[in-house]
């Protein structure tokens, strides 16, 4: 089970990414920011969280969204936010 309180961390070497990027998490889902800027999310999806269908529950494996450079990302209990290059 993934950590209540949000987590904020920079990491080295995160497999499949091959750079350094910053993860978020909450309860039950997580997301990933490269040093490129690509979003990747996964976990918990029952109210589409992760960016995908929300008859896929869970999302098993990061997901990279098609969406502009993020700049921020936030996950919230049933939702995640994301600050994006020209918004």
């Amino acid at each position: 089970m993934l950590s209540q309180s949000p987590v904020e961390g920079t990491l080295s070497s995160l497999s499949p990414f091959n750079h350094r990027a910053n993860l978020f998490t909450r309860r039950y889902h997580m997301g990933v920011v490269t040093e490129r800027r690509t979003l990747y999310l996964w976990g918990w999806n029952l109210y589409g969280q992760c960016g995908v269908a929300q008859d896929c529950e869970d999302v098993r494996t990061p997901n990279a969204l098609d969406c502009q450079e993020v700049l921020l990302l936030s996950c919230g209990e049933s939702h995640t936010s994301a600050l994006l290059e020209d918004s």
